[in-house]
């Protein structure tokens, strides 16, 4: 339980920092063609929104191991329960021989309501368990999204710095040939 919560915490605080380096990247792209600007905008509108559908699954996630942690925690207590009833049956059978047939027709209601709620409770606790694996390989198809989407996003981040540096270097060379230009211009006078 306490490793939920740490791992919680943890994913949080990534979803934190992706929102930081998110907020940078928009900062940071004021010089870009507004294409690029709007397409950023909507890579990083989708990855908020897969970042929100993970943040709903690991708290599905955390639930179904609260509810299977309790489902345990019933049948060991069930267990103990059970056990101690026996003991003290066994007492009760020894003391008395009437009471043997009493107690053991009482003890057969008993055992099979037990049963029933033991039934009861194995499956709700098998119920749990499935649903917290599907919730794990819901999240796991999430964060695959998630990675292609970054992926995509960095791919898109090298092209624009690679295209800022092109327009420099035309910009030196523009400058240069200007600069050629007018030492001409005034070599001819």
């Amino acid at each position: 339980m306490a490793a939920s919560k740490k791992e919680l915490q943890q994913r949080r605080k990534d979803n934190a920092d992706l929102c930081a380096r998110i907020n940078a990247l928009l900062h940071s792209s004021d010089s870009g063609s507004e294409e690029e600007v709007t397409s950023h905008k909507e890579e990083i509108a989708e990855i908020n929104a897969l970042r929100d559908e993970i943040n709903e699954k690991q708290v599905e996630v955390a639930k179904a191991q609260r509810e299977k942690k309790l489902a345990e925690d019933a049948q060991e207590k069930f267990q103990e329960d059970n056990n101690t009833r026996i003991i003290m049956l066994q007492e009760q059978v020894n003391s008395s021989q009437q009471k043997i047939i009493a107690l053991d027709t009482e003890l057969g209601i008993m055992a099979q309501k037990d049963v029933e709620r033991y039934k009861n409770a194995f499956s709700n606790m098998a119920k749990a368990k499935e649903a917290a694996q599907i919730r794990e390989h819901e999240e796991g198809d999430l964060r695959n999204r998630l990675n292609v989407a970054l992926e995509d996003l960095e791919f898109m981040e090298r092209a624009k710095e690679e295209a800022e540096e092109n327009i420099n270097n035309k910009e030196k060379m523009l400058r240069k040939a200007m600069d050629t230009i007018t030492k001409l211009e005034m070599a001819s006078q």
